[in-house]
């Protein structure tokens, strides 16, 4: 379920309606959550708003280090995988909202972050300190 509908607004608007409060309950009784219908659509708007927010962040730092990584010689590969990978999830992202979240595509999201995280843990691994 979609909580904003269109891109790059929100229901028509650049910041519509949200209840960050009860959108970010962390404890909340068994059944409750976001897909199930029991938060109102403000609380959805802001989950849905913060994910953006928190894409967009991600989007620019991991670009940036995408670039910088991509000037060492032995890392290059590992640039040009990390930046590779962030512009697909970016277009998968915006994909899912435009065309109502179809299945393949949310996995396809899904399987994007995995591959991201992957990514990143691999490039700590090789650029990390080995006292062995």
């Amino acid at each position: 379920a979609l909580a904003c509908a269109d891109v790059p607004m929100c229901n028509g608007q650049w910041w519509p309606e949200t209840n960050f409060r009860e959108g970010f309950v962390l404890w909340r009784e068994i059944g409750v959550n976001y897909e199930g219908g029991i938060l109102d659509q403000p609380s959805r708007v802001a989950i849905h708003l913060t994910h953006r927010i928190g894409a967009i962040v991600t989007l620019l730092v991991l670009s940036l280090l995408a670039f910088r990584l991509m000037k060492i010689p032995r890392l290059r590969g590992g640039g040009q995988l990390l930046l590779a990978l962030l512009l697909l999830q970016f277009t998968l992202g915006i994909l899912n909202v435009a065309l109502y979240l179809p299945l393949p595509n949310a996995v396809a999201h899904n399987a994007g972050a995995a591959l991201l995280l992957a990514t990143l843990l691999s490039l700590l691994n090789r650029t990390s300190y080995r006292a062995y």
